[in-house]
């Protein structure tokens, strides 16, 4: 986290979210490392949760209560266990949506793309957003196996 004054004078954060994903084809293992929650695995269309192990993000930041609160998370799963990978910005999660007003957030990002694959993801995107401003990038990459 960064810290910046905006044209209020008044100060905000500024984060960099971050995910790695490997692809092991020997193994036929997906292993990730990801700072937020930004991706999301599916067999069938179903939400698989695998076994994730945290550990402590640095945020160039001292205070113990917030450092507690933002943990990264690292998964290792088996090719067998999905068949489809989704890895996003904040961006996505964090747009809001014509027909609804709020946020997409991650229960809508799953139920909208959870087992499916639009042809054109902006295309997609776009008919959500409508006229809602876009607030923050948007990087979606949705993968089947």
């Amino acid at each position: 986290l960064a810290e910046r004054s905006n044209v209020d004078g008044m100060k905000s954060m500024i984060s960099i979210e971050l995910t790695i994903a490997h692809f092991d084809e020997d193994k036929k293992r997906l292993s990730y490392a990801s700072n937020s929650k930004q991706t999301m695995l599916f067999k069938k269309g179903e939400l698989v949760e695998p076994d994730i192990k945290t550990f402590q993000c640095c945020l160039g930041n001292t205070d113990s209560s917030r450092l507690l609160k933002h943990r990264g998370k690292t998964a290792e799963i088996s090719y067998e266990e999905f068949d489809q990978v989704l890895l996003f910005s904040d961006g996505i999660i964090d747009q809001f949506l014509q027909v609804t007003g709020k946020k997409m957030g991650r229960k809508r990002l799953q139920q909208e793309l959870g087992g499916k694959s639009p042809q054109d993801l902006d295309a997609w995107l776009d008919a959500l957003q409508g006229t809602e401003d876009n607030v923050d990038d948007a990087t979606l990459l949705n993968i089947f196996m």
